[in-house]
């Protein structure tokens, strides 16, 4: 598809209230991420303002890219779900965009009870990876991966319809380690020079999952629609402008980034490599634009899929387990009119 179906004019950004201006954070990093203490989420769910409350904080985690809040032991997993998919309802996503359902990984919350298909369980036990990720295979040592950048992902790339916020609650943590790391793609952008960014835009590129290719014994399971009704087939291959404009904040971030890009279109397979590399690169070689999150049980991240990517780092020996939320939003497109984050905020 030419780039020109991408084109698109978003409304003005939105403007960001006063509800949630009383409540304390800390901040992450100058550019990414703010901590909540002492938000109990179950409380603004039920606050009788709870849209405005709702729709001030989508807009801030659009700007922010990540929030963190600490100790959501009270949050069921239907108030999750809730709080994903109406984050993205208050500031405008398309009314056929509900909450994402994942082909396979589905969560059962008790024991004989069925999966709960709007909810993944993002478990690791490192008995059972030791092959992938602390060097050792069939038994033997072997050397460890010297590089762990095809971890960086945005949430659901691979759908023509892709997500605007996820939630993550942790449930279980190991004693050291396992933390996720997020990285600005509002950041990524404002790191190009004026000329590559006039031609990246001219520019799309093919998602899929790494790896996949469709059985025909599993067809069954992609007939559901995943959240949109054009999110339907066994396919998982859409194409996307490699850059976005998001339609809260107006800024534009590179979103042709992580692994479920596979090419960059229209160029020769050394071009679309090396602009696959050049754009991985800023983000493993700038730390300033990255912020960790260190997981406490029951914390709550959410994240703004249009603004960052993120990775887990697997470098822990107990088992992890995290619930995994993701709404889907809008297709990416490109506003011409958009702006770089750093523009908009005047820096």
């Amino acid at each position: 598809m030419p780039i020109e179906d991408f084109i698109t004019s978003f409304p003005a950004p939105l403007e960001l209230g006063t509800s949630i201006d009383h409540w304390k954070y800390e901040d992450l990093t100058r550019i990414l991420g703010r901590v909540y203490n002492d938000i109990d989420l179950v409380e603004v769910l039920n606050a009788p303002n709870a849209d405005e409350l709702l729709r001030d904080l989508a807009i801030t985690i659009s700007h922010r890219g990540l929030v963190v809040f600490r100790n959501q032991k009270n949050l069921t997993a239907d108030q999750q779900k809730f709080f994903t998919h109406r984050l993205g309802q208050l500031t405008g996503k398309p009314q056929e965009s509900g909450v994402h359902i994942h082909p396979i990984n589905h969560t059962v919350h008790k024991e004989g009870e069925k999966p709960d298909l709007e909810m993944s369980t993002i478990a690791r036990n490192p008995a059972n990876m030791l092959s992938k990720q602390s060097g050792v295979v069939a038994g033997k040592k072997t050397l460890k991966k010297q590089s762990v950048a095809d971890g960086w992902h945005s949430d659901i790339a691979f759908e023509r319809v892709t997500s605007d916020y996820t939630t993550l609650v942790n449930k279980v943590r190991p004693s050291t380690g396992g933390d996720t790391v997020f990285a600005s793609a509002y950041e990524v952008y404002d790191r190009i020079s004026p000329p590559w960014r006039a031609f990246l835009e001219t520019l799309t590129g093919s998602f899929s999952p790494v790896g996949y290719s469709p059985n025909p014994e599993h067809t069954h399971l992609y007939q559901v629609a995943r959240g949109h009704p054009n999110n339907v087939d066994q396919s998982l291959t859409a194409e996307h402008p490699i850059v976005r404009t998001n339609p809260v904040t107006g800024w534009k971030s590179i979103f042709g980034v992580g692994h479920h890009l596979q090419t960059v279109n229209g160029l020769a397979p050394d071009e679309s490599e090396h602009i696959k590399s050049y754009l991985m690169k800023l983000i493993t070689d700038n730390h300033d634009l990255q912020a960790r999150v260190k997981w406490e049980v029951d914390d709550l991240a959410v994240f703004d899929n249009r603004a960052v990517y993120h990775t887990a780092t697997y470098d822990y020996d107990e088992p992890r387990v995290c619930l995994r939320v993701v709404a889907v939003g809008e297709a990416p497109a490109l506003d011409p009119k958009g702006v770089s984050r750093s523009d908009a905020l005047d820096l």
